[in-house]
């Protein structure tokens, strides 16, 4: 008896082309996870009409093969500091590029617009990088000693800790580095913190705990190793502050990337599609929800042959798909209580065509647009003026992994989103604005709608 091409023992391996529509040789280390792929192979149908004193139809013809479809992922970040994450292929694909960067500190003197990092790291980032910066508050405790990577002790009841907080924690003396992480449980009688994530070294006795917060930023320029960023952080951070790596997905002016696709449907078909481009990519930020991005794109050729999956074991990133519950969404600098934001990037793709056996031998990416829309209450006027019709501001988002910022987040920035439509609705008995908004380049030939989708 034939197998059965069961749908949840397929598998899905995506790779980067480095020419289009060339098998770039599929390995294990290419397979991701997706909770939804609909692929359409099918040739598309040319019908034609005669005068033949009939009223019948005259049957279509096969024309020339198209190839569509998209695949959905669970947004999982990698576990590992800087790596890409799961879809690091389709990301790229949507936005047109990739950077990467590595740890550093902050030096002496950074303020609220200019982050000196350590002599020499400066090459480390580059302009569109996003960084998440710690920054303390005015809440400190002076540790004693026995404290351990993951339980603080302190010389002092923590009575001004909650359970939640995020506090910075200096490794070891202090001098080399300080670490964010988040309180999980309070002993009030033994005078310690339980923290999660672990921290990378054990704080010294007499070194500072304080309170904190994660803000997240964007570098706009830089010179040798002095980093201008904006959105402007609320306070300057410390010396030694830790500036976790990250992997950056920007805007190009450049020709989109394609990407090569198999697909083992069940255990009986390996399917293999060539010469991909996206042409759209949305994704969704609903309060409790996981986030999924939806990659819409296009191909020019398909092979299929009887045969199931034989790579071996996959390299898949380890931990949870982002939910969305510790997320912050800032708009013009304030931060709002807003149950769903929507993205939508739309990429034009022209179709070049030539009469050859194929038809099409390339996709030209020709254009783009941003756009979306969020909800939240309607709880004062100055709401009203800020969302009215052609007001423009800059929107920064973060998703905490987990739930939580203190380990790995994800950050997304437009830095100019017009609202274009801002009605006034009823939601159980509360009133409530839904309001779309387009990108707003401004300047000819900016790529900066969107400076970098960010894992941090």
């Amino acid at each position: 008896m034939a197998n059965e091409a069961l749908v949840k023992k397929s598998i899905v391996a995506v790779k980067k082309e480095s020419k289009f529509n060339t098998d770039p040789t599929i390995s294990s280390t290419n397979v991701i996870r997706v909770a939804e792929i609909n692929v359409n192979d099918e040739y598309e149908q040319i019908k034609w009409d005669e005068v033949v004193n009939t009223k019948d139809e005259m049957p279509a013809l096969r024309g020339a093969e198209s190839v569509s479809g998209d695949i959905t992922i669970n947004m999982r970040s990698c576990a590992t500091e800087g790596a890409a994450p799961e879809g690091d292929v389709l990301y790229e694909c949507a936005l047109g590029s990739k950077s990467q960067s590595t740890a550093s500190t902050c030096a002496a003197s950074c303020t609220t617009t200019l982050i000196k990092v350590k002599a020499g790291d400066g090459s480390k980032f580059a302009v569109g990088d996003a960084l998440a910066v710690i920054i303390p508050t005015a809440t400190t405790y002076t540790t004693t000693s026995g404290s351990t990577t993951t339980v603080i002790k302190f010389a002092n009841d923590p009575a001004d800790f909650a359970i939640g907080d995020v506090v910075q924690v200096p490794n070891g003396a202090g001098t080399s580095l300080i670490e964010a992480t988040q309180i999980t449980d309070i002993d009030h009688s033994a005078k310690t913190i339980t923290v999660s994530p672990a921290l990378t070294g054990a704080p010294d006795s007499g070194v500072t705990v304080k309170k904190a917060t994660i803000e997240v930023t964007w570098i706009t320029s830089k010179s040798t190793d002095d980093l201008s960023i904006s959105p402007t952080l609320s306070a300057a951070p410390d010396q030694y502050t830790d500036l976790r790596a990250g992997t950056f997905y920007k805007f190009t002016l450049d020709d989109l990337p394609s990407f090569w696709l198999t697909y083992w449907r069940g255990d009986v078909v390996e399917e293999n599609y060539g010469g991909n481009k996206i042409s759209q990519l949305e994704m969704d930020l609903t309060i409790g929800q996981i986030v999924k991005p939806k990659f819409t794109f296009g191909g020019v050729s398909c092979t299929k042959a009887s045969g199931s999956y034989s790579l071996g074991s996959p390299t898949l990133t380890s931990g949870y798909p982002l939910v969305a519950m510790s997320q912050s969404i800032k708009i013009g600098g304030t931060t709002y209580n807003c149950d769903r934001f929507n993205l939508r990037i739309t990429n034009e793709i022209y179709d070049d065509k030539d009469i050859t056996s194929s038809g099409i031998n390339q996709k030209i990416h020709t254009g783009r647009k941003v756009e979306g829309s969020f909800s939240l209450l309607h709880r004062s006027l100055d709401i009203y003026e800020m969302f009215k019709n052609e007001t423009t501001a800059e929107a920064v988002i973060i998703i905490g992994r987990n739930g939580f910022v203190t380990g790995q987040c994800v950050a997304l920035r437009i830095p100019k989103m017009k609202f274009v439509k801002t009605p006034v609705g009823a939601d159980n008995k509360l009133f409530k604005y839904d309001v779309s908004w387009e990108a707003d380049i401004g300047t000819v030939g900016s790529e900066d709608t969107i400076t970098s989708l960010a894992f941090l």
